[in-house]
């Protein structure tokens, strides 16, 4: 293992991914640590511990970047999903301009969807009202 990790940094020196990053580059990363942090709230919980570390060990950009969704799934964990996502969608806006455009956030089309069918009235169609009838748990409701 540890010859594999001297091996792939050699090759990432001569390629360039371990350049030396610029102040405002350091700044910035250090900006982004700290709002992960902050995210993971003071103390951290011991489920949280492992991002933790992983955030403040970590070399570049990218790998902060690809932290997310790790940390997305500590968040959801320990203070819901909906929080978790506002708490991201923060971070996230942290590395506008910092990344290649391939690094972006997309938006998902199940987005759009799942927003048009929470806000739309819920209608009662008979399609609904069959399945609602087969399953045993919304007789019980």
């Amino acid at each position: 293992m540890r010859i594999w990790n001297s091996t792939l940094g050699s090759i990432c020196s001569v390629i360039g991914a371990g350049s030396q990053a610029t102040p405002a580059l350091e700044d910035a990363m250090a900006d982004i640590r700290r709002s992960m942090n902050a995210a993971l709230g003071r103390p951290v919980a011991v489920a949280a511990l492992g991002i933790a570390r992983r955030i403040e060990s970590a070399q570049d950009l990218q790998e902060l970047w690809y932290l997310r969704a790790d940390l997305m799934v500590v968040l959801a964990a320990l203070q819901g999903e909906a929080k978790a996502r506002e708490a991201l969608f923060d971070i996230a806006s942290r590395f506008h301009g910092l990344l290649p455009r391939a690094f972006s956030s997309r938006h998902s089309p199940l987005e759009n969807a799942c927003s048009a069918s929470s806000a739309a009235p819920p209608s009662a169609s008979p399609q609904a009202a069959a399945f609602a009838d087969m399953n045993p748990r919304s007789r019980a409701l």
